[in-house]
């Protein structure tokens, strides 16, 4: 796999975040680099920039590899495009490869890299109350049933004010919460 800088034209099916315009509002420094196969066709882009913090040279990729051409590639050729990139990197001095935005999952790895699971769990609410709870790191626990003695609320994402006002179960106004734990107010 050859890596080398490249050109980027930003086209609306990629993500916003691998555009000139982004890239640079976040870095001064920041490109493409482009994985040219054994025939010299491009099979991968990735964008990237340069974080400079105390005299650290810090590469960070904003969005997952681009493939030019979906559904082709192998997970050992898309490896071999990520271990050059780390190459050409440490070649011109970058000290560190800073981990990415959340909205950036990689489909692989580079060589001698460590995988860290990462995304969504799906618990199944049928299990016993004691099995959920076992499953529920220790310092998380003691947060909730310290909210719980202090008879705070806690809240589902798409509930409103309006349906919690509503509600003769939640007397909302009566319970001193910690600050941390209060929805904004809705003026």
């Amino acid at each position: 796999m050859i890596v080398s800088p490249l050109e980027f034209e930003w086209q609306p099916h990629v993500s916003i975040y691998a555009s000139a315009g982004f890239l640079a509002a976040v870095s001064d420094e920041f490109g493409w680099l482009g994985g040219r196969d054994g025939r010299g066709e491009l099979r991968f882009i990735l964008p990237y920039t340069i974080v400079r913090q105390h005299g650290v040279r810090m590469v960070r990729f904003r969005v997952e590899t681009i493939l030019t051409q979906p559904g082709a590639a192998e997970d050992c050729e898309e490896q071999a495009f990520l271990t050059a990139c780390l190459g050409w990197f440490k070649s011109r001095g970058a000290d560190v490869v800073i981990p990415a935005s959340t909205n950036t999952l990689f489909r692989t790895y580079p060589e001698g890299a460590r995988a860290v699971p990462y995304g969504s769990y799906v618990l199944g609410l049928t299990q016993p109350l004691e099995q959920l709870w076992s499953g529920v790191h220790s310092k998380h626990r003691n947060v909730i049933r310290s909210a719980e003695r202090k008879a705070c609320a806690w809240f589902p994402a798409w509930s409103t004010p309006q349906l919690l006002m509503n509600s003769s179960r939640i007397p909302f106004a009566a319970r001193p919460c910690p600050s941390w734990t209060r929805r904004p107010s809705i003026a």
